[in-house]
């Protein structure tokens, strides 16, 4: 009973964040064309170019971080590798773009320097988290660890002697 109720729990996880990412991603669309056609009929070429770049950004990250969460979490693979430095580069790019985009509008230089600042800050936060923290997840220690532990569970099955014969009704 239990498989199954979680087996239901995970599927309407499942559709729950897909119909999430789906609404997102409708009205992510809807207001990157308004502001398109909005920049072209102003000639605004820089800001256009910008929605343009951030839009395919946004999706190609997306697009990288699940395919990333499908991969076993111990792997340690190249293609794991470069999912990750592609969600760090993809992150990081849309920060700057978005830094060098809006930073001239600020009244005083020090605002536009203290957002290109807290953008710095967060690509490298973001890098050690990726490329750093993430990588030792899957080192030697800890697979040997997660080895230990499951030895640990069989000795105790094994300590309790299940025999294949036991039924509930011969111990009644």
């Amino acid at each position: 009973m239990s498989h199954n109720t979680t087996t239901h729990r995970t599927s309407n996880n499942r559709e729950f964040s897909s119909f999430f990412l789906s609404i997102t991603h409708l009205l992510l669309a809807s207001n990157c064309i308004g502001t398109m056609c909005s920049a072209y009929s102003r000639s605004d070429y820089a800001l256009l170019f910008f929605i343009v770049f951030a839009y395919s950004a946004f999706l190609l990250l997306v697009r990288c971080i699940l395919a990333y969460q499908k991969l076993p979490p111990h792997e340690k693979s190249i293609k794991k590798n470069l999912l990750k430095f592609a969600i760090w580069f993809l992150y990081s790019s849309i920060m700057f773009g978005v830094v060098f985009q809006f930073g001239p509008y600020f009244p005083h230089p020090g605002y536009g320097l203290s957002l290109f600042f807290v953008a710095t800050i967060s690509s490298a936060l973001v890098f050690y988290v990726c490329m750093i923290v993430d990588g030792r997840s899957g080192c030697d220690e800890c697979e040997r660890e997660e080895k230990r532990k499951f030895s640990h569970c069989v000795e105790k099955v094994n300590e309790s002697k299940i025999e294949r014969c036991d039924s509930v009704l011969e111990k009644v």
